[in-house]
C-alpha cells in the first residue's frame, strides 16, 4: 500500500536529484568563464541554501548571471 509518507519521500529524492543535475549542468556551463572568480560567484549564489525553494534558486541563478555579464562588459 502506498502511503503519503512514501510518496513524499520519493518526491524529496527526485527533487534532490533534479537539483544536483541542475547544479552540475550550470557548473559545466559556467566553468567556461574566463575568470575563476566568476565561477565561484555563480556556484555560491546558485547552491547556497536548498531550503529556500525553486523560485529563490532561479532568482539567485538570474542574479549571478547578471553580475557575470556586467563584469565581462
Amino acid at each position: 500500500m502506498i502511503t503519503l509518507l512514501s510518496i513524499q519521500s520519493r518526491v524529496d529524492v527526485l527533487l534532490q536529484q533534479n537539483l544536483s543535475l541542475i547544479d552540475r549542468l550550470h557548473t559545466e556551463k559556467f566553468n567556461r568563464l574566463t575568470t575563476p572568480i566568476q565561477t565561484v560567484l555563480f556556484q555560491a549564489l546558485s547552491t547556497k541554501d536548498r531550503k529556500l525553494g525553486t523560485h529563490d534558486q532561479k532568482t539567485r541563478v538570474s542574479l549571478a548571471t547578471i553580475i557575470i555579464i556586467k563584469h565581462r562588459q
